[in-house]
């Protein structure tokens, strides 16, 4: 990505950054921010870790870590499944409300003009 031309480019968009991320621009600063979050959020527990006497393995804190990801990924599918599932309802219903009352007035129409 060039990234001499962002300057130009922002210019050109009427000054906009919503081309920079419909396009990928700014993908690798994301990348970057989730990377230095992350690192972040795993090592400042470590240190208070080190300074207790126990022994402490890195494997099962690294696991736990794991495990509570796994949680928090598990409950947030959760809820997305639930929202898709009430939009299809939703859309289920309102097709059948739509096929059902679209037989009733043909069905009206029909007896009025044949019977």
């Amino acid at each position: 990505m060039p990234c001499k031309n962002i300057k130009l480019i922002h210019e050109v968009m009427a000054k906009k950054w919503q081309h920079f991320i419909e396009e990928g621009y700014l993908l690798v600063d994301v990348f970057i921010q989730a990377l230095a979050l992350g690192a972040v959020i795993i090592l400042i527990p470590l240190p208070a870790l080190l300074k207790v006497k126990l022994k402490v393995n890195f494997p099962p804190y690294f696991a736990l870590l794991g495990i509570g990801f796994i949680f928090i990924e598990i409950s947030l599918i959760h809820s997305v499944i639930l929202m898709i599932m009430l939009a299809l309802e939703t859309e289920f219903t309102a097709a059948l409300l739509t096929v059902g009352l679209t037989y009733t007035i043909a069905l009206c129409y029909l007896k009025r003009i044949f019977f």
